[in-house]
């Protein structure tokens, strides 16, 4: 298998149990008490805040996935930074 397939497959197995480890205590808030599930589900997006807000504030060089692709006006072409 090539490395692209095996980094896929990792990933999305993470992600997957990612997702599950956090739909399992809403099922379960959403059964026993509704206004809990409300309270975790914002209390979880305003902690992810933080980390979003430093990803997308933070390195230039390292922004939204490392483009280091410039656009050059003049020429309406990409250009690699020297």
């Amino acid at each position: 298998m090539p490395p692209r397939g095996t980094a896929f497959g990792v990933c999305d197995t993470g992600f997957g149990t990612a997702w599950f480890l956090g739909s399992w205590p809403m099922g379960v808030l959403y059964d026993v008490f509704l206004t809990g599930l409300i309270i975790f589900s914002v209390l979880f997006q305003l902690a992810s805040l933080p980390l979003f807000l430093m990803r997308l504030w933070g390195d230039p060089e390292k922004r939204l996935g490392g483009n280091r692709w410039r656009w050059s006006a003049s020429t309406a072409t990409r250009d690699r930074p020297t």
